[in-house]
């Protein structure tokens, strides 16, 4: 019973973790900018793809989706809990998920204060 235990509270921290860093990379500009260059490195890709391609409307073309996807962090969060769940299930980078698990808590927790 202890192991399920534990084993709901690793993936709450999991849970977490994929809202923290999907939250982080579609609403912030991330460590050093990293996230804002990424999200306009892609917009601009697919734009480009988009004015060469021969769909009366962008909507149509096959990489929209993307160009409307990496602004939304439901969407985001699609490819991001592939990459945890895969360095979940990990040892050597357990450490790693429990960290982002609890910074995605404390960002959760500071959303969801009321200013006095």
């Amino acid at each position: 019973m202890m192991i399920l235990g534990l084993l709901a509270f690793y993936l709450l921290l999991v849970v977490l973790g994929v809202w923290r860093i999907s939250h982080d990379f579609t609403e912030h500009e991330g460590p050093w900018g990293i996230y804002g260059h990424v999200r306009r490195g892609v917009k601009l890709w697919v734009e480009v793809q988009l004015d060469d391609s021969t769909y009366e409307q962008p909507v149509d073309h096959p990489l929209y989706w993307l160009y409307s996807g990496i602004d939304c962090p439901r969407c985001v969060s699609f490819g991001v809990s592939l990459v945890v769940l895969v360095l979940a299930t990990s040892l050597l980078t357990f450490p790693l998920v429990i960290w982002w698990g609890v910074a995605g808590l404390v960002s959760w927790l500071d959303r969801t204060k009321t200013d006095d």
